[in-house]
């Protein structure tokens, strides 16, 4: 360190003639130290509760409505994957901003009472609230915000958890501006008090300064001793800050602190002398000009008094980094200084960057979502985007895919979906994931002959590629404007209309497709091979047509006996072909299948007609059976039909673990099963049959 003397201490040695001005001076800057310390303190309250408001709104912006929808608000919740999707982006906004404790979602109930919808915490932490648990400590307002919708902070409060500063912003349906949910966030109030002292900090450290400097002026008026310790306590303060403090006079560094020199990774004598833009990359990220907008910031610094921004600058590694900039002019003797004091910010940019990311773009697919699409749907408004191409695609059978393979299988179908749109649209091309199956793309500068040429391509791609044996099929819906005529809602509109309509003639072609898949599957991993059924139907239409069944029926039974087991699906292969007694929870998994078969043959209008037939075959005369436990007539007749013809296929013709019966056998089998486990009457039917068909069968067998 150098002899000479750090502005601005030396230069205050000159205006020895003011004595007289000193004391008044003195007992104004502390009085004023005083009050604008408390009016800091205040400020800087305020500025964190507006933040932490553009905070809660980027977790609102990255909440998908229909995931939400989806949730009842009880325990039920737990199992699905829009509750565990949205559990898991709570938790990863945790993950990125460690200051805060705890995201929730709370919903209201019909009697106004306030319930948790999802919670951040994981399940194992005895701070967690699970779906439906009552938030007995809910103030006024929040349950005001379910009816006004206005965001809000609120606290410190006292809950059961702790004392808190929260806030809280409403999820609105976007079509009714209905608030669906609350979205909560907290603040430890110790946390909370912390940073407002971190932000009175660097203001208040000027004002030290400021009356360290004047202390030291009338130091200099007593004695030459005197000033020489209060320039030491200066320099104390100065060198011991935490954050950067630099001091400019025509628009160079004339001076630093230890703190500014690890900052910048340089020694103070390379610093000296130096613009700021010499340790600023060339440009700033919004593609100004470092040396122009430095400049720009200095001179309103120096004409309003003082600047506060966010600036990237640069090592002298070439390492770039983040900080808060508060600028604050020094006149002396009619000579103007900058005061500059430098946050590092570079973590919190990160978080506010990942989260931004997190609010714009789909999870699953890493496409853009909604959210991002309609905010920059007016940006295609400019004629420079033109002509302009709208295209919606649909995914086909995406439902029934998840209800039979289950969603980690749909999951797979979204993702190479995506990289299939990807690979088929150009870099300029903006594609979001519009819905659950639905994408859309926005093509600027491209006609209606380059977009069906770009259409066809990816349509073609998707025909190309097959997973679990079921080639993947889009609808795709094509609308191209030569100029800014209408509204992009009005043509986003246009081409899912058109989507739909190709839709229509897809729709049958993809299900079909989708099912023979699964009878292949299944026919792979279990007993239930095409002969299984081939029997099975003879038996069963023999049987329906002796109990006078019309056509109709008929045809309706031919279906089911075709799709009756495919809930077995999701049985586990070594299950299905055990050669030995099942256990408890084997026969419990095996036990689902009548109601998964049910939910499979819901999700296609084709087959929805045979579904409560589905669930009903493994129900007994009894009412011993299950899933329901329906008793007599109560059974579908179709699904009584179903059961007796099932076990005559596998008595008739064994199975690789258990021997074919003797006719005899069978007769005997159903004479005494008659009554508690089949229909008597269709039993009855069966032994006519076996009756007149016994030449036949042991020529068979």
């Amino acid at each position: 360190m150098n002899q000479k003397k750090s502005p601005p201490l030396f230069l205050l040695k000159k205006q020895l003639n003011y004595q007289r001005l000193i004391y008044p001076v003195v007992g104004l800057i502390v009085f004023g130290a005083i009050f604008f310390s408390a009016w800091i303190a205040r400020h800087a309250d305020e500025q964190m509760r507006a933040e932490l408001l553009i905070q809660i709104n980027l977790i609102v912006q990255a909440i998908d409505e229909d995931d939400l929808r989806m949730l009842s608000g009880t325990e039920t919740d737990l199992e699905l994957s829009e509750y565990i999707s949205l559990k898991a982006k709570l938790a990863r906004f945790l993950q990125a901003n460690n200051d805060y404790q705890f995201v929730y979602l709370m919903g209201m109930e019909a009697d106004d009472s306030i319930i948790f919808l999802v919670d951040s915490e994981p399940d194992s932490s005895e701070d967690y609230s699970p779906p439906g648990e009552l938030y007995e400590e809910a103030s006024d307002r929040l349950i005001a915000l379910f009816d006004d919708g206005i965001p809000f902070v609120e606290g410190p409060l006292v809950d059961q958890w702790g004392v808190w500063v929260s806030a809280l912003a409403p999820l609105k349906d976007p079509d009714t501006g209905k608030v669906l949910a609350v979205v909560g966030m907290d603040i430890d109030a110790a946390s909370w008090h912390k940073e407002v002292a971190k932000r009175v900090i660097v203001p208040l450290g000027l004002i030290i300064s400021l009356l360290i400097v004047a202390g030291a002026a009338l130091v200099v008026i007593k004695s030459q001793k005197k000033l020489h310790e209060s320039e030491l306590k200066y320099q104390l303060s100065f060198k011991n800050s935490p954050d950067a403090y630099l001091i400019m006079s025509d628009k160079v560094f004339v001076e630093c602190n230890p703190a500014a020199e690890k900052m910048f990774g340089a020694k103070r004598n390379e610093i000296i002398g130096k613009s700021p833009q010499f340790f600023s990359p060339r440009l700033q990220p919004n593609g100004s000009s470092s040396s122009a907008t430095a400049a720009s910031h200095i001179e309103e610094a120096l004409r309003k008094g003082d600047q506060t921004f966010e600036w990237l600058h640069q090592r002298v590694n070439g390492e770039t980094f983040w900080v808060e900039v508060s600028l604050n002019a020094l006149n002396v003797e009619g000579k103007k200084y900058i005061f500059a004091a430098c946050r590092d910010i570079t973590e919190r940019k990160k978080a506010e960057s990942e989260l931004i990311f997190i609010s714009y773009h789909d999870k699953l697919t890493g496409l853009y979502n909604r959210s991002y699409l309609e905010d920059r749907l007016k940006d295609f408004s400019s004629e420079d985007y033109y002509p302009l191409s709208v295209v919606m695609a649909d995914l086909n059978g995406l439902k029934l895919v998840n209800d039979t393979y289950g969603h980690s299988v749909g999951d797979e179908m979204l993702k190479i979906a995506a990289d299939i749109m990807k690979e088929g649209c150009r870099e300029d091309d903006v594609i979001a994931r519009w819905g659950g199956d639905e994408f859309l793309v926005l093509m600027p500068r491209c006609d209606g002959l380059r977009a069906g040429s770009i259409t066809k391509k990816i349509t073609e791609l998707f025909r190309k590629t097959v997973i679990r044996d079921i080639p993947l099929s889009i609808s795709i819906g094509l609308v191209t404007v030569e100029y800014p005529s209408e509204d992009i809602a009005d043509l986003i509109k246009e081409a899912e209309n058109s989507m739909y309509k190709q839709k229509l003639t897809e729709s049958k072609s993809t299900k079909s497709a989708v099912l023979g898949a699964l009878l292949k599957t299944l026919a792979a991993k279990s007993y239930e091979t095409e002969t299984h059924t081939r029997n099975m139907t003879s038996m069963a239409i023999k049987i329906g047509e002796k109990f006078g069944l019309p056509e109709s029926e008929l045809k309706r039974l031919e279906l089911l006996i075709t799709l009756h087991d495919i809930g077995k699906m999701n049985v586990p292969e070594e299950i299905l072909v055990k050669d030995k007694p099942l256990t408890e929870e084997e026969w419990a998994v095996i036990k689902k299948h009548p109601e998964t078969g049910y939910r499979i043959a819901m999700a296609t209008e084709e087959f929805a007609h045979v579904a409560e037939d589905i669930l009903s075959h493994h129900e007994r005369w009894d009412g011993s059976g299950y899933p329901r436990g329906l008793k007599g007539e109560g059974i579908p007749l179709l699904a009584r039909i179903t059961a007796v013809a099932d076990a005559c296929e596998v008595m008739m013709n064994g199975r690789p673990y258990k021997k074919a019966m003797t006719l005899q056998e069978i007769k005997h089998e159903l004479s005494v099963s008659s009554g508690y486990h089949f229909d008597p009457e269709l039993v009855k039917i069966t032994l006519q049959l076996l009756e007149r068909e016994q030449d036949a069968f042991i020529e068979k067998n």
